[in-house]
């Protein structure tokens, strides 16, 4: 677990939460706040019958089958990954990847957020492109991107794009394994919550100068904000959930 820089002792711990202060935030962002009466997030029927295990099963195991369901790339390791089914027939999925020379911790100093598309959410996936790559030390987001996270908002009738950005000052590591563990927590304390926009899944995405949550001083929320989980409403104001760590 990273050591938050500048602490004598820390009780570190992850936690999902929503908080008030963050409603009102986004609130303000999208220009469309919740009344009592939108009190669930939308979300699709649900077909009770799909909730068999014997069918869940059989689902499982006819995607087990597939070869090349899921989305892969030479020399790449992909992480995590959101889909959603466009206006054109396709679906489209947001993934992290980065350099599998690099090892897993370089996540945090080199993952960028790439783009594939399929006929079926089980694939075959083809690369489209990066949405979110790397765009220099200045941003917020600059050296990194991750865990993407797509949705439509029917008002704005544009997609939001959630992710994480980082940014450091000091080279990010290339061609072998990033193993400097002051580097990865300097990089791993700088996680920010963003928001991408754009009227198409193709892009080109635009990006906020500043994340939309920062962490705040003494609170549960007080060292990053991480992993956005977020819910969009019938009249489409925003809910989000997130990880973060106390500083103490």
């Amino acid at each position: 677990m990273p050591r938050l820089i500048g602490t004598k002792a820390c009780t570190l711990f992850f936690a999902l939460a929503v908080c008030v202060a963050l409603r009102r935030r986004l609130c303000s962002f999208f220009g469309w706040c919740p009344k009592t009466s939108d009190a669930a997030p939308h979300r699709s029927s649900i077909d009770l019958q799909a909730l068999d295990p014997s069918a869940l099963l059989e689902t499982f195991e006819q995607a087990q089958a597939m070869s090349g369901s899921g989305f892969r790339q030479p020399g790449y390791t992909i992480w995590g990954g959101s889909v959603i089914h466009g206006d054109d027939g396709l679906f489209h999925k947001f993934v992290s990847r980065w350099d599998e020379r690099l090892g897993h911790n370089a996540w945090v100093t080199s993952s960028e957020v790439a783009h594939a598309v399929a006929d079926s959410p089980l694939g075959p996936w083809t690369f489209r492109g990066i949405a979110l790559p790397r765009r220099g030390v200045r941003w917020w987001d600059g050296m990194a991107t991750h865990n993407p996270s797509i949705h439509w908002h029917p008002f704005r009738k544009e997609y939001l794009l959630f992710y994480i950005g980082t940014s450091f000052e000091f080279a990010p590591p290339h061609g072998t394994r990033f193993t400097n563990r002051s580097q990865y927590e300097s990089a791993w304390n700088a996680k920010r919550i963003g928001v991408a926009i754009s009227p198409s899944l193709e892009g080109p995405w635009a990006r906020l100068d500043s994340p939309i949550l920062s962490p705040r001083a003494g609170q549960w929320d007080g060292g990053i904000t991480s992993n956005p989980a977020a819910a969009l409403y019938p009249n489409g104001s925003v809910l989000l959930l997130y990880k973060s760590i106390a500083v103490g």
